[in-house]
């Protein structure tokens, strides 16, 4: 299946400091994709890229096989409120929708109709989500695809079972939290 956005090799420096070193990465339609990695890793800076809020000092972003990186920012609010970002984009009818941390600062009982409207959205609309995230529960539960970065690159792209034992993002990022996750998944 092609893939509905793509990132090739996206190289981007902020003054003099390199941030992303060549990342990659790939969404096809109608996933929920998941973007984690430690505080600094490059996360925000790729969403912000490929919407076109960043210019990359080289590689490519293709959304339906066309490089277009002012679109994507027309399709999502920079507002911090997460279901107002989510409503607003939503009345665009979107194929896809890039969220930066929307379970970051909501209630859990919020996060849970949140990741519900997502789900169904995806399920009925057949609406495509790229995420970042923190909260790995959410992450692991609710993913078909993690995306996992360290050093501005990407260390490793699968399925949720697939990343809680890679041994790289274990030693980058998950740490003891994957072991205890392992033993009770």
């Amino acid at each position: 299946m092609t893939a509905l956005l793509e990132a090739k090799d996206v190289k981007v420096r902020i003054g003099d400091v390199d941030i992303l070193h060549g990342a990659d990465l790939s969404v096809r339609a109608g996933e929920l994709v998941a973007v984690v990695g430690p505080n600094g890793a490059g996360k925000s800076t790729l969403i912000k890229t490929i919407f076109g809020l960043l210019q990359p000092r080289s590689g490519r972003i293709s959304f339906r096989g066309e490089e277009l990186a002012d679109d994507y920012a027309g399709t999502l609010s920079g507002g911090q409120r997460k279901l107002l970002e989510l409503a607003r984009a939503l009345m665009t009818e979107p194929t896809m929708l890039l969220l930066d941390e929307p379970m970051a600062g909501i209630n859990p009982t919020l996060g849970r109709r949140l990741l519900e409207h997502m789900h169904r959205l995806r399920d009925e609309r057949g609406v495509t989500f790229l995420f970042i995230e923190h909260d790995m529960d959410v992450v692991m539960g609710h993913s078909e695809k993690v995306i996992v970065m360290a050093d501005g690159r990407v260390i490793a792209s699968g399925p949720p079972e697939e990343i809680r034992r890679d041994q790289r993002v274990i030693d980058a990022y998950l740490g003891q939290g994957a072991e205890s996750a392992e033993a009770t998944g």
